[in-house]
Order: C-alpha cells, then sequence, then structure tokens
C-alpha cells in the first residue's frame, strides 16, 4: 500500500479525436511531438504534405495478403514495438473505427477456427452478445498499454449518427460497435471534436471543440478547461502544436 505522497500524476496525455472523415484528425495528430502512426485508415497523405520535414514512424496494416483477423494481429505487433522505442514520444492510432472491423473480424475467425455453435448447433460466422464485450475490453486494454509507456496517446475515430425512434432527434456517436460506442472515451485524458465546415469563398475551416455540441458524444478534458473552440484553419502541425501545447500542459 502507497501513501498519497508517493503519488506522481503523468504528464502524458490521451487524446480521442472524433470526427467525421477530412475533419482534420490526422493533421492533429501530427502535430504532438516525434509520432508513430499506426495508419489502419490509410490516410496520412494529408498530414504528410503540410508536415515540413518532421520526422515520424509509421506501420501501414495491409489485407493485400492477410485476413482482417490477421491484420489485427500485425497491429498488435507494430504497437508493441512502437511502445519499446524511446525516440517515440507520441503513438498514433488512427483509427479506431476500422481497427474495430479488424478486431470483429478476429472475433469471428476464432469462432470458426474452434468450431464454435449457438445453441441450435449450426456454426457461429458472425459477432455474438459476448464478442462485443470482448472488443470492448480489448479496446481499454490496448489504450491502457499505451497510456502505461508514459508516451502521449492519440487516437482518431469516425463520428456516426442514429436517429432516436421515439423523439426523432439525431445524435452522434462514436462508429464503434456495442458499448464501445458509447464508454470508450472514458478511458482518455481527453475528449476532442473535430469539426470542418464550408465558409464563403470555398474554403474549410478547421476547429476543434472541447465541449458538446448539440447531440454530440461526450466531449471534454479531465483536468483542465481549454477554449470551447479552437480555429485551426490553414495551420500546420507546428502551428497546432504552439497552440495546443500551453493549453494541455496546464494543470488547471
Amino acid at each position: 500500500m502507497k501513501s498519497s505522497t508517493d503519488y506522481k500524476p503523468g504528464d502524458s496525455l490521451a487524446i480521442l479525436l472524433i470526427g467525421n472523415p477530412k475533419a482534420g484528425k490526422t493533421c492533429v495528430a501530427a502535430a504532438f511531438p516525434d509520432p508513430y502512426f499506426l495508419e489502419v485508415d490509410n490516410n496520412l497523405d494529408a498530414a504528410v504534405r503540410v508536415m515540413a520535414g518532421k520526422k515520424f514512424w509509421y506501420d501501414t496494416p495491409s489485407l493485400a495478403v492477410k485476413t482482417p483477423g490477421e491484420v489485427w494481429k500485425e497491429c498488435l505487433k507494430n504497437i508493441n514495438e512502437a511502445m519499446k522505442n524511446p525516440e517515440i514520444k507520441t503513438i498514433v492510432v488512427d483509427g479506431l473505427t476500422i481497427l474495430s472491423e479488424y478486431m470483429c473480424a478476429w472475433c469471428i475467425a476464432e469462432h470458426i477456427r474452434m468450431g464454435d455453435t449457438d445453441k441450435g448447433g449450426k456454426p457461429i460466422t458472425a459477432m455474438t452478445i459476448p464478442d462485443f464485450g470482448k472488443v470492448l475490453t480489448m479496446f481499454r486494454g490496448l489504450i491502457f498499454d499505451l497510456r502505461l509507456t508514459g508516451k502521449h496517446v492519440i487516437c482518431t475515430v469516425h463520428k456516426a449518427t442514429y436517429q432516436d425512434e421515439d423523439t426523432k432527434v439525431t445524435h452522434n456517436i462514436l462508429a464503434l460497435p456495442g458499448q464501445a460506442k458509447e464508454t470508450l472515451g472514458g478511458v482518455f485524458t481527453d475528449v476532442i471534436g473535430c469539426v470542418s465546415e464550408n465558409i464563403p469563398g470555398g474554403k474549410m475551416k478547421y476547429s476543434l471543440r472541447t465541449v458538446p455540441l448539440t447531440q454530440w458524444p461526450p466531449l471534454g478534458t479531465s483536468i483542465r478547461t481549454l477554449p470551447h473552440n479552437i480555429d485551426i484553419t490553414d495551420k500546420k502541425p507546428a502551428e497546432i502544436w504552439s497552440i495546443l501545447q500551453p493549453l494541455l500542459a496546464a494543470k488547471v
């Protein structure tokens, strides 16, 4: 048993970036120091074009010669190598939505490999209710392991929508399976929304939201108060970091 005097709060961040495709999530992740990208979304090009020679590491899982289940195992291998690399200061999992598809494919492949059957004796060839709980546990374990390294952890996830059958109100949720869509944000220190919108002149405005918009997933930070809306339009990763670093370093 340890005393409260022994507790030292960590300085590393674990941030979940939520948004539609092309909302700038990867470019924001690229702003963090010495990043490694697990490029699950195969969407690193835009960030590389604006990183201006910044050093980074990456792996790109491929389905070319592997099944989705095998890709999930490859992702774990790549992440473990990144966790051990002392040069890497930030690990970016880009993005969780497609990674969850690989995880689900792995669960199904395990049913088939083990010859599992349902109560009627039919082979199981789809996700079962317990499988969705398993995926959530796998996600949590992955994020916790990454946080224990002391490196910054940045994960991106797509935003999905659903309409309440009673109120007909459209809600935004994480594009993840099962309970993960509602609860995974709790394992991060910060949950930030990436928003892109058209503005006059045919340009795009990009911003970061730290408090919920109407019917958004829960957004917010655990130990600091950030501006509700941070404009990052036309900002390169170095400029984004110059804005975020002092805000994220604040302890109150």
